[in-house]
C-alpha cells in the first residue's frame, strides 16, 4: 500500500479566499467594460513664462478645475481676473503683482469656486459698490420710490 505523501510545513504564500478573487474578478471585468484601467487623477501645472495680461490669461483659460498656475517671471501684471475654476496661482520664488489699474476688484472669484493665492501682491484694486439693503430684497423700481422718500 503507497503511503501518502507527508506535508512537513505550510505553503509559504496564502491561498486567497474565494470572495477575494470574486472582488479581483469584478474589478477586472469592471475595468473592461470602460475600455481601461482605473488611474487616479493629477492636478496638471500651468506656466506662465513672460508676466502679461495675455500669458495669464491663456494660462488659465488652458487650465482644468483644479490645477496649479505657477510663475516662472517676476514682473507686474495689469488684469482683473474672473476666476470660474478651482485654481491655485502659485509664485513662489518670484515677485509678481497683480495690478487692478483701479477699475474695480483685481479678482473676482466665481461662487462655488476655490482660489488659493502664494506669494502674490494685489494692488490698485477697488471694491465692488455693494447694492443697498433695500435693492437686495426687493424689486428696483420699488427701491427707488423708497429711496427718494
Amino acid at each position: 500500500m503507497p503511503r501518502s505523501p507527508v506535508r512537513l510545513h505550510r505553503p509559504l504564500v496564502p491561498r486567497p479566499s474565494r470572495r477575494r478573487l470574486a472582488v479581483l474578478a469584478a474589478l477586472v471585468a469592471l475595468g473592461g467594460l470602460y475600455g481601461r484601467a482605473p488611474t487616479l487623477a493629477h492636478a496638471a501645472t500651468q506656466t506662465v513664462a513672460v508676466c502679461d495680461k495675455t500669458h495669464l490669461d491663456t494660462a488659465i483659460a488652458a487650465a482644468s478645475s483644479g490645477d496649479t498656475i505657477t510663475f516662472a517671471c517676476s514682473g507686474i501684471i495689469t488684469d482683473n481676473l474672473i476666476i470660474s475654476k478651482n485654481l491655485t496661482l502659485d509664485a513662489t520664488g518670484h515677485s509678481v503683482t497683480l495690478d487692478g489699474a483701479r477699475l474695480g476688484q483685481v479678482i473676482i472669484v466665481n461662487p462655488s469656486t476655490q482660489l488659493t493665492l502664494i506669494a502674490l501682491t494685489l494692488t490698485h484694486g477697488s471694491q465692488a459698490a455693494a447694492p443697498s439693503p433695500c435693492c437686495a430684497r426687493s424689486v428696483p423700481s420699488r427701491c427707488k420710490s423708497r429711496a427718494s422718500a
